[in-house]
């Protein structure tokens, strides 16, 4: 970056061989006066001490946010250059916004040109809520002149970081215009809001007052109206006021007696109906249980009759089958028998051969028939050891399912030496309707009672009802009772 130097026409300082440094306040800046420091050794920036006062020729400001030793700023007679140091400040220093130290740290000399923007510190807010104060910082543009009177300028470029740094701070005072807005707004709002709080205050007083006067005015007119009459009628108007007050307290009386006595009925009959609601619901608790029970029960019972329905068709049909298949064996082996048995020379050795096949085949189908029986038996044992218990009149399939098991036994005539356990199994299934029948008239005890239960629901709300209109009407009859007894009282 190209360095030019312009003449300074016009100033006083022109004439000291020192160079010179000056501040020139920025619009969002804590306010001070613009400085000029001669810089013929290094300068303090700091805050305001006893022994350190501000002064235009010095550059220590009356801010809370600097430090006491917050920066020094000074001109290098070998490089012909001017230097800003942080001195471990607080909240630090700032060239063209760009800080140069951390909190507490010193930072490295820097070199600073005629037009940069100096920001020590930065903004603090102090006090809570609505109280708050904001403390500003410094913010300065600095005009730097060389011993010879000179001021070094940096080169006009349209892209220059100069020309960003004023963009910045036209941008920022923008910024502060538009909080300063703000504040005196909010400010607005705080007090058009106290005064319509006044106003309305005001307005209630207003009415409270009128309120009272008219009050008075009665008043007065009543004590007039009771100073014009004489002692005759006043004892007179007493005498009836009494009177009144004793047929009121009497019908009072009559009226909060009657009161009281549908109260406490209404509490004995909630009482009673609670009474009888509780022990509705236990035995409601008791039949679910019951019910839930039977139901289980019935559904396993469902699926045994089931299953053992259809081992016994299956074994029926396989019965059948087998049967038929020995009766045609048997009719083929009546003439055979005595070929089997006759002299075996005059048959050819094919004949004998497939009569002694046949002869096989129907022993192998004599011994499986055995062997169905043989099941078949131990199926109806089964059957007949089973025990029925409570079943659920709820579920129509079980019912329909265990009648045509009875139906089955009955009308198929299934034919059978354990003919009499299977007699039994049928009066099993039986007794199981029977059950079932009975079940059936449990559930429908069970909807009666749910049915009372509701209704008994219904009649305790009406009861709360009765008894809320009641206590309602007797507070009532004991604050018109306490008014007229003090209107007797005031007359």
């Amino acid at each position: 970056m190209n360095m030019v130097t312009t003449s300074i026409q016009g100033r006083e300082d022109s004439e000291t061989n020192y160079p010179i440094a000056k501040l020139i306040c920025c619009s969002n800046s804590h306010q001070f006066e613009d400085r000029t420091l001669h810089l013929d050794g290094s300068v303090k920036i700091g805050r305001t001490v006893v022994k350190a006062q501000p002064d235009l020729s010095n550059a220590i400001f009356d801010c809370k946010v600097l430090s006491r030793n917050h920066a020094l700023l000074w001109y290098d007679d070998i490089t012909h250059n001017f230097y800003i140091q942080d001195t471990k400040s607080s909240n630090g220093t700032f060239v063209n916004n760009d800080r140069l130290s951390k909190s507490s740290d010193e930072s490295d000399p820097r070199i600073i040109y005629s037009g940069d923007i100096l920001q020590f510190g930065v903004e603090v807010m102090e006090g809570k809520n609505a109280h708050k104060v904001a403390h500003g910082c410094i913010i300065a543009k600095i005009q730097l002149i060389l011993p010879d009177g000179k001021e070094p300028m940096i080169e006009e470029d349209p892209s220059s970081l100069s020309e960003l740094y004023e963009l910045n701070q036209h941008i920022q005072e923008a910024l502060a215009r538009e909080q300063l807005l703000e504040t005196k707004l909010n400010i607005f709002q705080r007090i058009l809001h106290q005064t319509e709080t006044a106003s309305t205050k005001t307005w209630q007083a207003l009415i409270d007052e009128d309120r009272l006067l008219s009050r008075i005015e009665i008043l007065e007119r009543q004590l007039a109206a009771c100073a014009s009459k004489n002692d005759d009628k006043l004892k007179e108007e007493l005498k009836w006021y009494l009177e009144e007050k004793e047929i009121y307290q009497q019908t009072a009386k009559i009226t909060l007696k009657k009161l009281v006595d549908e109260k406490l009925e209404a509490v004995k009959s909630v009482k009673d109906l609670r009474s009888a609601l509780i022990h509705t619901e236990d035995e409601f608790a008791t039949l679910r249980q019951l019910y839930d029970r039977d139901l289980l029960e019935n559904q396993q019972l469902t699926r045994q009759v089931t299953f053992l329905n259809s081992e016994i068709k299956n074994l029926k049909d396989s019965a059948s089958s087998k049967t038929t298949v020995v009766e045609h064996k048997e009719v083929l082996t009546d003439p055979i028998e005595p070929i089997v048995l006759g002299d075996p020379q005059k048959d050819n050795d094919k004949t004998s051969i497939e009569l002694e096949e046949t002869n096989k085949l129907v022993n192998t189908q004599q011994d499986e028939i055995k062997r169905l029986k043989v099941k078949l038996g131990q199926l109806e044992s089964v059957l007949s050891e089973l025990k029925v218990g409570p079943l659920s009149g709820e579920n129509d399939d079980s019912f329909n399912i265990i009648s045509s098991a009875v139906e089955s036994a009955t009308k198929e005539g299934f034919h059978h030496p354990n003919l009499k356990e299977l007699q039994l199994y049928e009066e099993n299934l039986i007794q199981a309707e029977k059950k079932i029948a009975k079940l059936i008239l449990v559930k429908e005890k069970y909807i009666h009672l749910a049915n009372e239960k509701k209704l008994m629901e219904q009649d305790n709300f009406s009861m709360k009802k009765k008894l809320e209109t009641l206590t309602s009407q007797s507070q009532t009859a004991t604050a018109c009772y306490t008014f007229s007894f003090g209107v007797l009282i005031l007359s």
